[in-house]
């Protein structure tokens, strides 16, 4: 992955230093963040006018499939848009190898889309939680391995197989097995207001 696409469809950033160092942390690895701009938009508590998130979410169906797309932050009012995104163009982008990754409000969109269309997104990171990795007091820390290792096996592979070991204490008899099926990610408060 040489580049990512950075859209911001939802609430503006809290803060300006979160995805400032999020962009910094993915060009350390070498990733070109292509639309980096959009970190900039604010209008009222959203990353921008109804009309700029609008038409950066429906231009996702002219971009190149080879640069995945990754959202800013999730927060609140990318369901104020749902009317107006163009579901068949971006499907049909998803089907010639297009990825979307978000969480969060981010849902709102990646259910929409599944729901009109079928076409599936990845439930993954987003720039200003999972890449700009500040703590509590503003100092950096390092981006979650696993994360940063399965969101690039799932960009690279276009797919996401791996195994969970977990104590599972609570089991009074060992449970072994194994299951496959889409998981379905999210937020399910936005899921229960849509």
């Amino acid at each position: 992955m040489k580049q990512i696409h950075l859209i911001a469809p939802s609430g503006a950033s809290l803060d300006t230093r979160s995805p400032l160092a999020g962009i910094e942390w993915l060009q350390k690895q070498g990733i070109e963040v292509l639309n980096a701009a959009c970190v900039d938009r604010v209008e009222q508590r959203f990353a921008g006018t109804d009309a700029e998130r609008l038409a950066e979410i429906n231009q996702l169906a002219n971009l190149s499939p080879e640069i995945p797309v990754v959202a800013m932050r999730g927060g609140y009012g990318l369901h104020r848009l749902l009317p107006d995104i163009q579901w068949d163009a971006i499907a049909k982008a998803i089907k010639s190898g297009l990825q979307i990754c978000g969480h969060s409000d981010f849902t709102v969109f990646q259910l929409g889309l599944l729901a009109k269309t079928g076409a599936v997104t990845l439930a993954g990171p987003m720039l200003n939680f999972d890449f700009a990795c500040q703590g509590e007091q503003g100092e950096g820390v390092a981006p979650n391995t696993f994360m940063w290792t399965h969101f690039q096996k799932a960009i690279h592979e276009r797919k996401l197989d791996y195994t969970i070991k977990a104590n599972q204490a609570f089991l009074k008899n060992s449970a072994a097995g194994q299951a496959s099926g889409m998981l379905w990610g999210g937020n399910l408060t936005v899921l229960a207001g849509l």
